[in-house]
């Protein structure tokens, strides 16, 4: 490929025209305008980056070589406020003609293991499968061989302000309009339902091959992330079952462990294991179909605009860098931040979801959200097996490779086996009448009487 030839993003599809801003894992990339030299200077110094003023002057050059008759005076270039993974630059331009600007957004990534080609896939396929407003990625380049000498991929500006920055200044009903306008985003994900779990496979994606659109690679152990390339083989998934899937990622788990350390007794990992079967015994994972998954519906990844005094509708869904195909629990996670706003944007215990309420209006917008979203995703969300089970999930697909994962799972383990065995108990109380023997009419019963008490504890709390 010839140098700052970029690759195009085929515009053969109807859903790719929303304008878009960027993201990141660790917050919305772009999210302000402009960074602090104190914050640029950081960064520059820990990811080891060339310094915004003189890096500016080749994005120009660089930008004048990706638009027809352009020139370096018709772009204006700006810091953004990037993440953990990816650098972030602001591009004006304004054509010289019409003297009409159009704005993009440049995310360069900051390690040079970060799978671009898996991130770009996930937001061209979100794109075209959602239905939901989704950066639009314009161009990408999966080699080095350009003038900025790195790999990168270009998004349109999505217009709107962050909801993380404008959520608590909203009124009781504008606050009331995000709430209706989550449940319907929620409502949107899961309305399609999918044949295997795992990771988009981009080929077929990035390719613009319609058919094959669909195609899946399991679960990488070790998980490939932005800071590790992983070593696992890309295989196209097959068709499993929940737990199958689960047992089958700690078990390899437990294979990559032992490799590299043989003396490794996998205590953790067995635990999760029993965990796991626990859970199927239970009957927790029937009926849970493939569901594209965002995994990071928070604030700061939402773009907005206020209309009137009542009105707020979401512009752009951001950040879909980790999206998987997962059972449908783990897209039932509440966003309880509707209602119990956190400044620090870092409370993700969703224990939290239901404690009780002081402020009546706060309680009223988690009404108006669960009114809208529907009993299906409650089931999966509020009850304490399910929120733990989304824990499991995630151990399950990006292993334990840091201190803080590992005692996670310690606690974990630990709260589980006091639920489950809260969780046996009624069943035994379900199984035996009166008069001490099995009763299929009081299983019923017992087992409606329960299910009826979860649901209305969740929808009055």
């Amino acid at each position: 490929m010839a140098e700052d030839t970029p690759h195009i993003v085929p515009e053969d599809t109807e859903h790719l025209n929303c304008q878009a801003d960027a993201s990141s894992e660790a917050g919305s990339d772009g999210r302000s305008d402009s960074g602090s030299d104190e914050v640029s200077e950081s960064s520059t110094i820990v990811y080891e980056h060339e310094s915004f003023e003189t890096f500016q002057h080749r994005v120009k050059r660089f930008c004048s070589t990706q638009w027809p008759n352009a020139t370096e005076d018709c772009f204006e270039i700006s810091r953004l406020d990037g993440g953990a993974f990816n650098r972030v630059i602001g591009i004006k331009y304004t054509n010289p003609v019409t003297e009409q600007s159009e704005e993009y957004v440049l995310r360069i990534p900051r390690f040079e293991s970060a799978p671009l080609e898996y991130e770009v896939a996930d937001f061209v396929f979100a794109a075209k499968s959602t239905g939901l407003p989704v950066p639009e990625v314009i161009a990408y380049d999966l080699t080095e061989n350009n003038s900025l000498k790195t790999r990168y991929s270009i998004q349109r500006r999505i217009p709107g302000q962050s909801l993380y920055e404008v959520y608590p200044t909203l009124n009781p009903s504008q606050k009331t309009s995000v709430a209706k306008a989550m449940a319907q985003v929620i409502t949107k994900l899961q309305s399609k339902v999918y044949s295997r779990f795992g990771r988009i496979d981009p080929t077929p994606v990035l390719a613009g091959t319609e058919s094959d659109l669909k195609k899946v690679f399991r679960f990488e152990v070790p998980a490939r992330q932005s800071w590790n390339a992983g070593v696992d083989e890309r295989i196209p998934s097959a068709p499993q079952a929940v737990f199958e899937l689960l047992l089958d990622l700690f078990e390899r788990w437990k294979a990559y462990d032992i490799s590299i350390c043989p003396v490794d007794d996998c205590e953790r990992l067995n635990k999760l294991i029993d965990m796991t079967k626990q859970m199927e015994e239970l009957g927790m994972f029937k009926d849970q179909p493939v569901a594209f998954c965002h995994l990071d519906l928070e604030p700061r990844n939402i773009l907005v605009t206020v209309l009137n005094d009542t009105e707020v509708v979401i512009e752009g869904i951001l950040d879909w860098d980790s999206a998987v195909f997962a059972p449908r629990f783990m897209a039932c996670k509440v966003p309880f931040w509707l209602w119990r706003w956190d400044d620090e944007d870092d409370d993700t215990d969703e224990r939290n979801a239901n404690k009780p309420f002081i402020d009546e209006l706060d309680l009223e917008i988690k009404r108006t959200f669960e009114g809208a979203i529907g009993q299906r995703f409650l089931y999966l969300a509020y009850p304490r097996k399910f929120q733990i089970a989304r824990k499991l999930f995630i151990l399950a697909t990006e292993g334990m490779r840091s201190t803080g994962a590992l005692n996670e799972a310690d606690e974990l383990i630990e709260e589980w086996s006091e639920l489950h065995i809260e969780l046996l108990n009624p069943v035994k109380e379900m199984l035996i009448s009166k008069d001490g023997f099995p009763s299929l009419g009081a299983f019923l019963k017992r087992k409606r009487q329960i299910l009826l008490q979860e649901i209305t504890r969740c929808s009055i709390m």
